[in-house]
């Protein structure tokens, strides 16, 4: 019975005398199947359909001699000689010229490859896999092979001795898991691959045997061959129009032999090899793709090579790398990767270099204390991502950066004190993220940023920041989303123009978990009230006989064009009765004065709103005096405000006068007689607070914000 269908098909075709061959695919499961089918076609020389020769499923047959089948020419199909242990010759295929599909010779007892040698054309794939015998690849020809051609598994096969007939390749060629192959030779007259050249997990020492070859149109990948220490054998390649990977070949210690590779069209990748240096790399000019330089432990610089040209860099998990020496002649580099090195700068890059085209990502680097080395570039085409680093102190070396194309993240540099390194930034294309900087207290050297594009801005546990100055010039017309989350007490300075600006104009915002006055949506409109563009030290009116006289004083101003000075007799409607000119942008501080003539005796109100180059403008608080005829506490003016600690009060205060300092939620936390004109706040948080002062039946409550 098991083998009763194909004993009635080919009986079936004995019925006819002029029948050479059977029609359609031909299965032999058994040395008897065998015997049957060269007994019914004892003269067939073509096979129009798939020849298999063993079981169907995965299990050895019994068959140990197929000489019967010694007429065969063609195979139009594929012929699998599969799980066949006991057959130790493929001698009677020598006749075999042409196989129209895949050919797959398959754990069998051959020895060697003899019967082989008239094979010209096999259709598809081509595999030699799992012989645990064969120890030569001698009896093989130099078939035209259109698919891959595969070698693995054969862990008696020490070299490629067989395969000299093979000057080149128009496929892929996959060397792989060959446990006894330590060389190559065999392969002495290959000049060029038109494929891909895979070489994985054999026992090699080195790649002798590939003398030759000169180049590789596809692909080349060596990875997993643990014993092998160099590369020496491709002494001739000269390039590479793929891609060059280099990967987990735990022992490999030198580049030596790749001495004449110039170009890698596509990516070159050397992944977690015990390199000292990359010195056999001494020609290699240009890698169109990225370079990937990783796990590498024992490297300390990237010398050896004489690269000019880098289509991108990535270094990664190289705890000994202390520098970029090696990359002085790149002049193009498209983006690049810095990560878990034992890099403390960036010092080594070409300073020709202006621009990435790409990102630029800084990532857990514990050593990295500032980012010298990119003094010299303008602008970043995709993101710049800044994390992780634990030792970075400050971004010293991006001064020169105006431009971000993608997105700029800063997150998790837990020693990184202030942006100072960003001061010449004006434009994000993406979104803008800080957040986890624990020691971050300022990020005013984004005071030059006009424009974020992302859509999104997260300023979130900065557990050491106390205000947003630095954001103040971005406009956020684009954006739709603003955090402003979980940065502690610290945190009460929100009020800067531009989130006024966002808020003001409906913006979505997410603000909570920060110090008074940055505690929530409310609290932070609350103080946009009182928030100028400039930092406004003190503002007061003085009467000045009839006249009414303003001082006010800036600590300092950006894109500052003028001042106009708004008068109400109600304080509510307000109407400009002059302007005074700005001083644009200034770090130093400024001293305004102007004389309202003869507005007459009463209560008079005044404020200052200031306007910048764009058009954008803000009020300051709103001073009130009263002229002859009114007297008391009415004309009061606290002052520096914001202040760090004293303020001063615009007026003289009666003997009897006391005072009391509370919070937004109403809690009194300083309270006392008015000794002098002068209140210490130096004991609160940074916050906005109300002070009162009272004297009699009269009182006065007024607004002060504490730094």
């Amino acid at each position: 019975m098991r083998y009763l269908i194909f004993v009635v098909l080919f009986w079936g075709h004995c019925l006819k005398s002029t029948a050479q061959c059977p029609s359609g695919n031909v299965t032999l499961q058994s040395q008897a199947e065998v015997n049957a089918y060269v007994a019914a076609y004892p003269n067939c020389t073509t096979i129009n359909g798939n020849l298999r020769i063993g079981k169907i499923v995965n299990s050895n047959a019994d068959i140990n001699n197929i000489s019967g089948l010694s007429p065969l020419v063609t195979v139009n199909g594929g012929l699998v000689v599969y799980q066949n242990p006991n057959l130790t010759s493929l001698a009677s295929l020598s006749n075999l010229t042409t196989i129209g599909g895949n050919f797959e010779i398959w754990s069998l007892g051959i020895s060697n490859l003899t019967g082989l040698s008239n094979i010209s054309t096999i259709g598809g794939n081509c595999s030699i896999y799992g012989n645990s015998s064969l120890t030569s690849l001698s009896g093989w020809g130099s078939p035209s092979i259109a698919g891959l051609f595969q070698i693995g598994y054969n862990n008696a096969l020490p070299n490629l001795t067989g395969l000299g007939n093979m000057t080149s390749t128009n496929n892929t060629f996959v060397i792989s898991q060959n446990g006894a192959l330590v060389n190559l030779n065999g392969l002495n007259n290959l000049t060029s691959i038109t494929g891909d050249l895979e070489i994985s997990d054999n026992a090699l020492n080195n790649l002798s045997g590939l003398n030759n070859l000169s180049t590789i149109t596809g692909n080349l990948s060596i990875d997993y061959n643990n014993s092998l220490s160099n590369l020496s054998g491709l002494s001739s390649l000269s390039s590479i129009t793929g891609h060059f990977y280099l990967y987990d070949n735990n022992n490999l210690t030198s580049l030596s032999g790749l001495g004449n590779l110039a170009i890698v069209g596509g990516d070159l990748a050397i992944w977690t090899n015990n390199l000292t240096s990359l010195s056999g790399l001494s020609a290699l000019s240009i890698v169109d793709g990225q370079l990937t330089i990783g796990g590498a432990n024992s490297l300390p610089n990237l010398s050896g090579t004489s690269l000019t040209s880098l289509g991108g860099l990535s270094i990664r998990y190289n705890t000994s790398l202390n520098n970029l020496s090696g990359l002085h002649m790149v002049t193009s580099l498209g983006g690049i990767t810095i990560e878990q090195t034992g890099l403390s700068s960036l010092s080594g890059l070409n300073n020709s270099i202006s621009s990435f085209s790409g990102g630029a990502s800084f990532i857990n680097n514990t050593s990295l204390t500032n980012l010298t080395g990119l003094e010299a570039i303008t602008a970043i085409g995709g993101n710049l991502e800044i994390n992780g680093n634990s030792s970075l102190q400050n971004l010293n070396g991006l001064e020169a950066i105006t431009a971000i194309g993608g997105n700029l993240e800063i997150n998790g540099n837990s020693s990184l004190q202030n942006l100072n390194g960003l001061t010449t930034l004006t434009t994000i294309s993406g979104y803008l993220a800080i957040y986890n900087n624990a020691a971050l207290t300022s990020i005013s050297g984004l005071a030059q940023l006009n424009s974020i594009g992302g859509g999104f801005l997260d300023i979130e546990s900065n557990a050491s920041l106390s205000s947003l100055t630095g954001l103040d010039n971005v406009d956020f017309a684009v954006s739709d989303w603003l955090v402003i989350a979980d940065n502690g007490i610290n945190l009460t300075a929100c009020a800067v123009q531009s989130i006024c600006d966002f808020l003001d104009n409906g913006g979505y915002a997410d603000i909570y978990n920060n110090g008074l006055g940055c505690n929530s949506l409310s609290e932070v409109e609350a103080a946009c009230l009182l928030a100028l563009p400039v930092s406004l030290n003190s503002f007061i009116a003085r009467p000045q006989k009839t006249n009414t006289h303003l001082l006010w004083r800036t600590e300092s101003e950006s894109q500052n064009d003028h001042f106009d000075i708004q008068h109400s007799r109600n304080g509510v409607s307000f109407e400009t009765i002059g302007k005074v000119a700005g001083q644009g942008t200034t770090a130093e501080a400024q001293d305004y004065q102007f004389t309202h003539q003869n507005p007459g005796s009463g209560i008079h109100y005044y404020r200052l709103q200031q306007v910048d180059f764009g058009g954008k403008y803000g009020y300051s608080p709103v001073v009130r005096i009263d002229l002859p005829g009114l007297g008391g506490l009415e004309g009061l003016v606290l002052f520096p405000n914001p202040t760090t600690g004293l303020v001063n009060l615009s007026t003289e205060i009666p003997e009897d006068a006391d005072f009391a300092v509370s919070d937004a939620l109403g809690r009194t936390l300083l309270q006392g007689d008015l000794l002098t004109a002068q209140i210490d706040l130096s004991a609160l948080q940074p916050g906005l607070y109300r002070v009162s002062i009272m004297s009699g039946f009269q009182s006065n409550t007024l607004l002060i914000l504490k730094e």
